[in-house]
């Protein structure tokens, strides 16, 4: 067992910390878990067939259960940024489920990946200091990559296709501060990064270490290329971004299937 696990369990004094912290049982069987930093359930099942039953709320998190296709799903809204992504990745250790998904925003870098655009990336670089955290020591991993499950990611691209949507893997960079980021913007692009967050890195890296298979479906929400940007977006930007987030929920639902 990983080092950061067993300490987990020495130093935590909690049978069962996903349950403690998030409401879960980790003894409970889920056929997927959906991750999703800022964006409530409501935001992606939002048709009135999808019903769904909140077990668990705080200032920081709220999960919900939902029944797809006879499947039982876990639905968490956690709040932006890797810190809290790690925190609830690694707590899963023990949770009766192997797939995890991940939903989210992200920024164009790429003049030819619009906004509305639908990405599975296959590769993030770890540009935030989170995912350093996952090693027994404190070696150097800042920019490292990190990888999607390829299982995983060739489900949920075939999920995609089902859907009628067109999809892209890009490489993407996660980082910590969406203000800072605008001074870094050139050198991402050296390292070929075609997009921008803030958790996938860490998410890849935190669900492999703990042995889950894991994915992501991102949404551009801005280009920063075509200057516009995710701070004073228009309405009209806005508009198309949510239409592409509105039609999440058919992805998953043929997740299911």
């Amino acid at each position: 067992m990983n080092q950061i696990i067993k300490s987990l369990e020495t130093h935590s004094h909690s049978v069962d910390i996903l349950k403690d912290v998030y409401g879960i049982d980790s003894s409970e069987n889920f056929d997927l878990v959906i991750v999703a930093p800022s964006w409530d359930i409501e935001k992606v099942f939002n048709d009135e067939n999808y019903h769904y039953i909140k077990i668990y709320e705080d200032r920081f998190s709220v999960v919900h259960c939902i029944k797809i296709n006879n499947k039982k799903l876990l639905y968490v809204r956690l709040q932006i940024g890797a810190p809290n992504m790690i925190d609830f990745c690694l707590s899963c250790y023990k949770l009766n489920c192997k797939e995890f998904i991940f939903l989210g925003s992200a920024g164009s870098l790429d003049r030819d990946i619009k906004i509305g655009d639908i990405i599975v990336p296959s590769c993030a670089i770890s540009g935030n200091g989170s995912t350093i955290y996952l090693n027994d020591t404190f070696k150097n991993t800042f920019l490292e990559k990190t990888f999607a499950d390829k299982s995983l990611n060739k489900k949920l691209k075939g999920a995609c296709e089902k859907t009628g949507l067109a999809t892209a893997d890009a490489l993407v960079i996660s980082v910590d501060s969406v203000v800072a980021e605008y001074a870094h913007l050139n050198e991402f692009k050296k390292m070929k990064a075609k997009i921008i967050e803030m958790e996938v890195a860490t998410f890849f890296a935190s669900m492999k270490l703990i042995k889950k298979e894991a994915a992501a479906v991102l949404v551009i929400s801005d280009n920063s290329t075509d200057n516009q940007h995710l701070i004073g977006r228009s309405e009209e930007v806005r508009k198309v971004y949510q239409h592409s987030r509105n039609i999440i929920h058919k992805i998953i639902t043929n997740l299911t299937v």
